[in-house]
């Protein structure tokens, strides 16, 4: 165990700048609850994340070091330091210096789950709430846009709770990967691609769009496994996405004469995920 030195404490406080994150593949976790549970699946989480560097005060480090895998650094803090270092307003008692996640889309296992493909979110809350929604509903892919906000900003991270552990998040041109997941059933479907009727005939992976206008969500069939794209917090999804989708569907209000202009984009992330899941539990 050592003090944390001049430089560490540079680089820690750099790590809110996505320019910094992008050049040294590093990103910063704060916070008690997440620490423990970064270093608790270190070898076991389903994207491979890793500490670095511990940051923690005496106590801290005293109750939880015999959780800690070896080859992980771990520094000695007092509080105030944590505070001159801590993004948070309210630093914890821990943080993490930790390598980025490195995983592939496989589009083989993107049509065998629900996916959730996100269209320039901008939101740092937003994104970390869908991570988390998605964790919550057993979506284990999620892909954006390049123009989303970076899954590594500190507010993303902290707004997940822990669920980039269980979540890939992914970056990409979207309308080439709706195109591409098309051409890979073409190429070779899956068993889950097979029709169970018995007429011969394969189901189709079905990309969902979301609008105002649409199926109504309550009353649609949905399946097991999907694409469900969702749009930009103000302007919802392009015509270039719209023009891709299968189907679209749509939250009805309550009352549709008397209602909010729209939804937060994460909270229809979470009704569009909990009403799949009940279809098909």
């Amino acid at each position: 165990m050592t003090s944390l030195s001049i430089n560490q404490k540079k680089l820690i406080r750099s790590l809110d700048r996505k320019k910094t994150r992008q050049e040294t593949g590093l990103f910063l976790v704060e916070g008690d609850k997440i620490v423990r549970e970064l270093i608790a699946s270190a070898t076991s989480n389903l994207t491979g994340c890793k500490p670095e560097i511990i940051v923690a005060t005496d106590d801290w480090l005293d109750e939880f070091r015999g959780s800690i895998a070896g080859g992980i650094e771990t520094c000695s803090v007092k509080v105030n330091e944590l505070r001159q270092v801590s993004a948070l307003r309210q630093p914890n008692r821990a943080m993490a210096v930790v390598k980025q996640m490195d995983y592939k889309l496989e589009y083989a296992l993107l049509r065998q789950n629900i996916c959730l493909v996100l269209e320039t979110i901008q939101d740092p809350g937003n994104l970390g709430t869908i991570i988390r929604t998605a964790d919550w509903f057993g979506v284990r892919d999620i892909i954006c846009s390049e123009d989303s906000v970076d899954l590594y900003n500190p507010k993303v991270i902290q707004s997940t709770m822990g669920s980039f552990l269980r979540v890939r998040v992914h970056y990409t041109d979207l309308p080439g990967l709706v195109k591409r997941m098309r051409e890979a059933g073409k190429a070779g479907k899956t068993a889950l691609d097979a029709d169970t009727s018995g007429s011969g005939n394969s189901l189709d992976y079905i990309v969902f769009g979301t609008s105002g206008q649409g199926e109504t969500l309550y009353k649609a069939s949905l399946p097991s496994r999907g694409m469900i794209l969702l749009g930009n917090e103000s302007r919802g999804l392009s015509e270039e996405l719209m023009d891709l989708t299968d189907r679209v569907l749509k939250i009805p209000p309550h009352d549709p004469d008397i209602h909010a202009e729209s939804l937060n984009v994460s909270t229809a992330a979470a009704i569009l995920c909990a009403e799949f899941r009940r279809q098909n539990s």
